[in-house]
């Protein structure tokens, strides 16, 4: 399905930080010969010079200085162009199931919670499909290169989980929490929730919330939002 905006995104633009979001996720999988941006766009939502140069560096490489503005509009052409590039990169749509598995990836099994180490593996295994996910708070922003490197750290072992509902891989973009617990002899255990609808899906997990004591908790509440499709996984 193609992506839309609200407003307009760019030089003099409204720059509603959900349509920037957009805007930065499609230019980044635009290749470079193709008017991408190089390095990847900070997908943070904010309508800043390298964006603007992003927006405008495309619209001259696909249109030549015609159209070359820096202003994407909802209905206009480089909206259009942008998503003709995400859907030729894009595996067909696969058929929605219920049944996934995720893990964490990381190089310990306790961690922070900084942005780069909010970053999981989602498995489709009847569709034979991987997608990369990350827990977003509000406001914040990730580097588009830094999934790919995680993918070489040492993993969790995977949780399986069960949906109430059919989903798609890269449609399982809901509110979620985290959440970590210490019992009184100081053993912690964590588990993720999603916000699926109709009904969440608790999922126990292997990594845990740095937590240094007995009858202790800590959370990151955020949304699950998709990053990438990884083929082969």
């Amino acid at each position: 399905m193609a992506r839309t905006i609200s407003a307009s995104v760019g030089i003099n633009g409204v720059n509603r930080p959900a349509d920037v979001r957009n805007i930065q996720q499609l230019l980044n999988q635009v290749q470079a010969p193709n008017g991408g941006p190089t390095p990847p766009l900070i997908v943070d939502e904010k309508c800043g010079p390298l964006t603007k140069k992003a927006i405008q560096n495309f619209q001259l490489r696909n249109f030549g200085w015609s159209i070359a503005d820096g202003r994407i509009d909802p209905n206009g052409p480089t909206l259009a162009k942008l998503n003709e590039y995400e859907q030729a990169s894009l595996p067909p749509p696969e058929p929605a199931v219920t049944e996934f598995s995720i893990q964490r990836l990381g190089f310990t099994d306790t961690f922070s919670g900084h942005p780069n180490e909010r970053f999981f593996r989602v498995w489709d295994f009847w569709n034979v499909r991987v997608a990369v996910y990350w827990l977003r708070r509000q406001g914040e922003g990730y580097q588009s290169s830094t999934p790919s490197q995680l993918l070489a750290t040492p993993l969790a072992p995977r949780s399986r989980f069960r949906t109430a509902q059919p989903h798609r891989l890269a449609c399982l973009n809901f509110a979620c929490e985290y959440f970590s617990r210490s019992d009184a002899a100081g053993k912690v255990t964590s588990e993720f929730t999603i916000y699926t609808h109709p009904a969440k899906t608790v999922i126990p997990m292997q990594h845990h919330l740095n937590i240094v004591g007995p009858n202790l908790a800590s959370n990151l509440v955020g949304e699950f939002t998709f990053v990438e499709f990884l083929i082969p996984y």
